[in-house]
């Protein structure tokens, strides 16, 4: 046992100071690239690499499911993603930028539930007043009338356009 102990030790120790040395050179390296880096004011604010300088973007795209349908879990996934797709190809037309910081950082999602169809399209109105970008789908497959049954909503650019849009719901879990 305390050979086993001595080996790993022997073996850890000196690759313990090899990392830390790479890792210090590093953080140097990027310290100086740093300070030598300065925003530019042609940048637009959405393209600029806003993790370097402490901010977090608020873009985010919300998907609203109807929870009225009682579909299964693969019929809600794969409704999901083919929002995401069609909302993806909506928002890189309409807001690039925004799109492009999206893509870039977390590309974060909201799963929304909607308690009927008439709730889904208020909320498809308010977004076209608001000209938000947005998807919507409805499937054949999941019901026999072709009635909608799910949004996507964004890119929001800001954290109070959706809550304004969508503050009142609840996730869908």
């Amino acid at each position: 046992m305390t050979l086993a102990v001595a080996g790993f030790l022997v073996g850890a120790i000196p690759m313990y100071f090899i990392l830390r040395r790479r890792r210090d050179k590093a953080n140097i390296t990027t310290d100086k690239t740093k300070s030598q880096e300065n925003i530019s004011d042609k940048v637009e604010p959405e393209v600029v690499d806003m993790y370097k300088y402490g901010a977090v973007p608020d873009a985010k795209m919300v998907l609203c499911l109807r929870k009225d349908l009682k579909l299964t879990l693969t019929e809600i996934s794969t409704a999901s993603a083919r929002i995401v797709l069609d909302l993806q190809d909506e928002s890189m037309s309409k807001c690039p930028s925004l799109f492009k910081n999206w893509k870039k950082y977390m590309q974060v999602k909201i799963c929304c539930a909607v308690k009927s169809e008439d709730e889904l399209l208020s909320i498809k109105n308010n977004a076209e007043q608001l000209k938000i970008p947005f998807a919507t789908f409805s499937s054949e497959n999941y019901i026999k009338d072709g009635r909608q049954q799910f949004i996507g909503l964004g890119i929001f650019g800001t954290l109070n356009q959706c809550t304004d849009l969508t503050g009142q719901l609840k996730l869908f879990n």
